[in-house]
């Protein structure tokens, strides 16, 4: 089994999302901060349906392009974030109020921002 390019996912995760109107779509490499993952993508959903089908694009896209399903999914049912897991990429859908609220830019501020 070969080790998926997360750099190319991330790229097509943040364009998806971009090209879906997700608004103020950042992508960030983590990978000299954290073992937790080596990119973030975070995306600013501009309502709950929004947020839904972000995400459901990005999911139905890496299963069908790649085969590829999340490791861990976490706030399906919230109204205000959902994360995408997939090991080497992590993806953050929220709402402005949850973004402004958590706000992931100021933790991981030592990240460096990529272009997609």
């Amino acid at each position: 089994m070969t080790t998926p390019d997360f750099l190319k996912l991330a790229k097509l995760s943040a364009k998806l999302c971009d090209e879906k109107k997700g608004h103020n779509v950042v992508l960030l490499s983590v990978k000299r901060l954290t073992a937790v993952a080596d990119y973030f993508v975070i995306v600013t959903a501009l309502s709950t349906p929004h947020l839904g089908s972000l995400s459901d694009l990005v999911r139905k896209t890496f299963r069908e392009e790649y085969g590829m399903e999340t490791i861990h999914t976490e706030g399906r049912g919230s109204p205000h974030w959902i994360v995408l897991d997939y090991g080497g990429l992590v993806i953050h859908f929220m709402t402005e109020q949850a973004r402004e609220f958590y706000a992931l830019e100021n933790i991981w501020d030592e990240a460096r921002k990529l272009k997609f």
